[in-house]
């Protein structure tokens, strides 16, 4: 695994695009509105992203929705690996901050057959989604469920602007999330600055405790089961 860190991500995924990508070279467009759209956001179950450059297109995909059964990011980054023998370039992107037009950031190129297989033996499975509407109101129901009832809200709150899945069992989806955080940390270390136990052992708590604040808010009081 290749890591680059405090790097502007654009050039470098437009490496990979021009490498790998023949045709519908404009999904890297809606993919760097999405890496803009991310950076800025303070949920941490926003980031990571994983980002994918195939034959025909290109994805970015929260990490965390990627690891849950039944969402379209799973199916989406399982597909090709399952469907096809496309050559898939895949990286981890960690976006920072936006100076200028530029979003920077750390990059671990992956690979992606291999990240596929993980993905698919350890997600966990779908229970609720949480949808955020322009008006600043929320709605969470039951998964699948739910997008008959978001969509009939759109007329009168406005468009669905954030969107999150609500694993069945949040602790072993945080300690996946964690797990992998836990890896990329160690592979951006030197040998001789390896994190020490106790170093991942923080890395662990303080992320598990946001993590789970932020599931545990999307299973308050605006939770609707249908």
């Amino acid at each position: 695994m290749k890591k680059h860190t405090d790097i502007d991500f654009f050039p470098e995924l437009r490496k990979m695009v021009d490498k790998n990508t023949q045709h519908y070279k404009s999904d890297f467009d809606i993919d760097m509105d999405i890496i803009r759209k991310y950076a800025i956001s303070t949920e941490p179950l926003d980031k990571p992203l994983l980002w994918m450059s195939r034959p025909s297109g290109t994805h970015c995909l929260r990490e965390s929705e990627v690891f849950i059964k039944g969402t379209h990011e799973h199916s989406a980054f399982c597909f090709y690996a399952e469907q096809t023998q496309d050559k898939v370039l895949a990286c981890v992107i960690v976006p920072k901050r936006i100076e200028g037009d530029s979003v920077i950031g750390d990059l671990f190129e992956i690979n992606y057959r291999e990240h596929a297989a993980l993905v698919a033996n350890k997600s966990v499975e779908p229970e609720a989604m949480k949808f955020d509407f322009e008006d600043g109101t929320s709605y969470t129901g039951l998964f699948r469920k739910a997008y008959d009832v978001a969509l009939s809200r759109i007329e009168t709150s406005g468009q669905v602007v954030h969107t999150q899945t609500l694993p069945k069992d949040a602790e072993a989806h945080v300690s996946i999330l964690i797990g992998e955080k836990i890896k990329r940390e160690t592979m951006r270390t030197t040998k001789c600055d390896k994190p020490s136990v106790r170093d991942k052992l923080k890395i662990s708590v303080s992320d598990r405790t946001a993590i789970a604040n932020s599931q545990q808010k999307k299973k308050g009081k605006e939770m609707e089961i249908l």
